[in-house]
């Protein structure tokens, strides 16, 4: 075999192989298409892999809230929801950010990016991640249930997120819940504390970060994965018990 042969033959075997998610992959590029001045420029950021620990920061840094709105803000008196999320996504950019690819050079790069590419960057690129469940398909009219049949104790839950240039979909299956499991998911989110503002003595409704404990419902019951080349990353963990779990709610209330 020549060498432009075997070259060939790798670049095929290579195509071939699946790509998969990994979480721990020393550099996460992230492509963009940005406009400048009636141009479509491709660039691209290039992260470090985000920790579970930089995640947890990132989405307490988040700070949700609910705050008393005027009327003049909604038209009737209410509660208007607020966070720092913009903030907080510059804030990871700015700890994770490793080089860019496709701009000018420059010492002080960092600087140069806008708030706003940066923020772009990271919630629609780096943290991009869609779950959904796959609708379950009807049994016939002649079917019967049998008592012995336990599949309907396990889900499959499918996550669409982003490699690079490339979207590929995740695969989780997990237990159903037990009652005690869906307690704490329905403590959990309904969790909240009352702040009294100083100014007009208005008050702000916390909502601290779930990131932790969203973690480790999902770690009590994933039974497997495919589509990683190693650890399930936490801000995926999340998007996956939450549709999970928002399913099995939606079931039980249907009955």
């Amino acid at each position: 075999m020549n060498e432009s042969t075997q070259t060939t033959a790798e670049n095929v075997s290579r195509s071939k192989q699946p790509i998969v998610f990994d979480a721990d992959a020393a550099e996460q590029r992230v492509p963009l298409s940005l406009e400048r001045k009636g141009k479509i420029y491709k660039v691209a950021h290039i992260f470090r892999p985000p920790t579970d620990d930089d995640l947890v920061e990132y989405e307490r840094r988040r700070n949700v809230r609910m705050r008393e709105a005027n009327k003049a803000e909604l038209g009737e008196r209410g509660m208007a929801m607020q966070s720092d999320s913009e903030k907080a996504a510059i804030w990871l950019w700015d700890r994770l950010a490793l080089r860019l690819e496709g701009y000018v050079n420059a010492d002080n790069w960092r600087e140069k990016v806008s708030p706003q590419d940066k923020e772009y960057a990271v919630t629609q690129g780096l943290l991009a991640c869609e779950a959904y469940s796959p609708e379950a398909e009807s049994a016939g009219a002649e079917d019967l249930l049998d008592f012995d049949d336990d599949g309907e104790l396990i889900a499959t839950v499918e996550l669409s997120c982003f490699a690079g240039e490339d979207q590929l979909t995740t695969l989780h299956t997990l237990r159903a819940p037990s009652a005690a499991d869906l307690k704490q998911y329905k403590d959990l989110m309904r969790t909240s504390y009352t702040v009294r503002g100083r100014r007009l003595n208005k008050a702000d409704i916390r909502v601290p970060s779930k990131a932790k404990p969203l973690a480790n419902l999902y770690d009590r019951l994933v039974e497997r994965v495919e589509g990683y080349a190693g650890r399930v990353p936490l801000h995926h963990k999340m998007a996956v018990i939450l549709e999970h779990l928002g399913q099995e709610q939606e079931t039980l209330a249907g009955n």
